[in-house]
């Protein structure tokens, strides 16, 4: 089974717009394909088609490949299923959605490890068998070492993940 997670996010300082604006060159870039396919009788590009055009591009753009193949993929897709021949050019306000994807929160440890002081704690939940044989509220708890903090475990996992999550972000944006 394969989740998938949708999220408002934030703009960190301006780059999220900055990202959307570069998603929107991609995808006025591959509309204009469309359109010399069409002016040329050229048949229409695939998904996979565009993800080859803009093979490269990446690193010039500040975009991760996998948004640039997410964008052309998704292009493709609202082409095919829309009945005119090309789509409508997204401009400078049309921030949309911008596939956040490239590499991902290594998810390690993230039930073991303190949310609140980011310790390694002893009394961590180690395993199966520290679960308890029934899974009861309590099994689910535990107190850190170090700080004394009280942790759910599913929730310290989930906030020590978007931590290492907006870490890896923050980092990972190059400024366009």
């Amino acid at each position: 089974m394969k989740l998938v997670y949708r999220y408002r996010v934030k703009s960190l300082a301006g780059l999220l717009n900055k990202q959307a604006r570069t998603v929107n060159f991609v995808w006025n870039y591959c509309n204009d394909r469309q359109k010399d396919a069409l002016r040329f009788g050229r048949r229409w590009h695939t998904g996979f088609d565009l993800i080859k055009l803009t093979t490269g591009c990446s690193k010039e753009l500040g975009l991760h490949s996998g948004t640039v193949n997410d964008v052309c993929q998704q292009y493709a897709k609202s082409r095919s299923g829309s009945r005119r021949p090309c789509l409508r050019y997204r401009g400078r306000k049309s921030l949309g959605w911008v596939p956040l994807k490239g590499e991902e929160v290594n998810e390690r440890f993230t039930t073991q490890i303190c949310s609140n002081c980011g310790a390694v704690a002893d009394s961590r939940p180690k395993g199966i068998a520290d679960l308890g044989s029934l899974f009861t509220e309590h099994a689910k708890e535990w107190r850190c070492c170090d700080c004394g903090a009280v942790h759910d475990r599913d929730l310290n996992a989930a906030l020590n993940i978007l931590r290492r999550g907006r870490a890896t972000l923050a980092v990972g944006i190059a400024d366009v």
